[in-house]
């Protein structure tokens, strides 16, 4: 507005929503649904001593999720046929909700940090050669997957005898 806000109380709910309450003497105080659609304001106390009316306020700010991204895998690849091995998945944005997925199957997950999750992949995961899509899913309240990064998977050396 154009005259004078007071804030005078701030909360969190479990969204992560950020309420701010106070009082306005501002005729223009920006508004999106607001309950009264006027300001009320007006003239308190009897003259000659009368001061502006203050209108109460809530303001809800809601924080915009930063989806979860992933920069690498470790390993990146694996042999077909090979057994099952924990992979570790680097990135950023990673909380104690975050699952590791493969393609849209969910893995066990362990958080380490912000930046890593460990996952435990199946052998049944790299039974074939071919690629994966490894990515990571938030979980609640976000509910955000992030970027897929490719996991490799070569053939299985040969091992035969040589024909002379």
């Amino acid at each position: 507005g154009n005259t004078l806000e007071y804030g005078t109380s701030i909360d969190l709910d479990a969204a992560r929503n950020i309420y701010v309450g106070g009082f306005t003497l501002s005729a223009n105080f920006p508004t999106t649904n607001p309950f009264q659609t006027a300001y009320g304001g007006g003239t308190c106390g009897t003259a000659p001593n009368t001061f502006p009316c203050e209108d109460g306020f809530i303001v809800k700010y809601s924080a915009a999720a930063i989806p979860p991204s992933v920069t690498s895998l470790s390993p990146a690849s694996a042999t077909a046929g090979g057994a099952a091995f924990t992979l570790t998945v680097n990135g950023t944005g990673f909380t104690a909700n975050s699952l590791v997925r493969v393609g849209s199957l969910t893995r066990p997950t362990t958080f380490v940090n912000a930046t890593q999750l460990t996952a435990a992949m199946n052998a049944s995961d790299i039974a074939t050669p071919g690629t994966l899509q490894i990515s990571v899913f938030s979980g609640a309240p976000d509910n955000i997957t992030s970027n897929a990064v490719t996991f490799t998977i070569t053939g299985a050396a040969k091992i035969g005898r040589a024909h002379v």
